[in-house]
């Protein structure tokens, strides 16, 4: 019995240390919103795919919108812009993606990605240019790890 509590009270302690720890380490926050990118990419790619219909990601500095084409083929504005519709995840929620410490950057830089019916990843709605991407996120003491888009096979690494 002696021994079960030393043993709560020393994961207790622990806990009590380490977990604010990990919570406020800006490279975690980083590789959390690397890992959120990444999913949220590869979930717009298999949507495409799956519902035959054109699916962009929008990239600003630290947030990432999904949307899909409201018609197929995907419908353009007078500019040449898509027009669609937020792509809810799973649960049917609004998906937005955030952070507040970490940042990524696109080179070259595109405004989206569309990911074709076909699984392909172009930089316009109606997939006349592939697109081949390198994602860098960026967080404070953190090697900056890349995400890699091939336009050709629709892979995001």
């Amino acid at each position: 019995m002696v021994e079960l509590v030393t043993v709560m009270v020393l994961l207790g302690i622990l806990s009590a240390i380490m977990v604010p720890r990990m919570l406020s380490d800006p490279g975690m926050a980083g590789s959390a919103f690397r890992a959120d990118i990444l999913t949220a990419l590869r979930y717009a790619q298999k949507t495409a795919v799956s519902h035959r219909r054109v699916v962009w990601a929008t990239l600003n500095n630290n947030s990432l919108i999904l949307q899909i084409a409201t018609t197929n083929p995907a419908a353009t504005d007078a500019a040449g812009a898509c027009l669609g519709a937020p792509l809810p995840p799973p649960d049917n929620s609004s998906y937005s993606s955030t952070s507040a410490t970490a940042s990524y950057t696109t080179l070259p830089p595109p405004l989206a990605l569309h990911f074709q019916p076909n699984g392909e990843i172009t930089t316009d709605c109606t997939g006349a240019t592939l697109a081949n991407q390198t994602i860098v996120v960026t967080a404070a003491n953190q090697n900056e790890p890349v995400i890699n888009i091939v336009g050709v096979t629709g892979h995001v690494d």
